[in-house]
């Protein structure tokens, strides 16, 4: 785990803008806990299926997201934090990371078509 913590924010949207960032009019912010499980129906998105699924682990310093319904039923994910943090995404069309600090991040991404990682400051 990054050694200099702090929260991890994650938004999933069924848009993007010019593929550089998420449609902020139309997502989904997840919360912060365990075992998540979340419904298409519970994020309420724009063109996302009542039907999709994501399953999350986000915490201090870390994240682990994936989507569990078919590959598109959530096109994109967007997480990002203010220092270092170790995020595992899958299953997600786009994917955009922002993580700041000086400490090192690690950040695997799995079945993405397209996205954007920083890391640093």
């Amino acid at each position: 785990m990054a050694k200099n913590s702090n929260k991890v924010n994650v938004k999933l949207s069924n848009a993007t803008d010019n593929e550089k960032s998420i449609n902020s009019k139309s997502n989904h912010k997840l919360q912060h806990g365990d075992d998540q499980q979340v419904s298409g129906a519970e994020m309420g998105i724009s063109g996302v299926s009542n039907k999709a699924q994501v399953s999350a682990d986000i915490g201090e310093g870390y994240a682990n997201i994936s989507l569990d319904s078919a590959w598109n039923s959530v096109k994109n994910i967007q997480l990002s934090s203010r220092n270092a943090a170790d995020v595992k995404i899958d299953n997600f069309v786009h994917t955009n990371i922002n993580l700041r600090g000086d400490e090192d991040s690690n950040v695997e991404v799995t079945g993405a078509k397209r996205g954007n990682i920083y890391t640093g400051n």
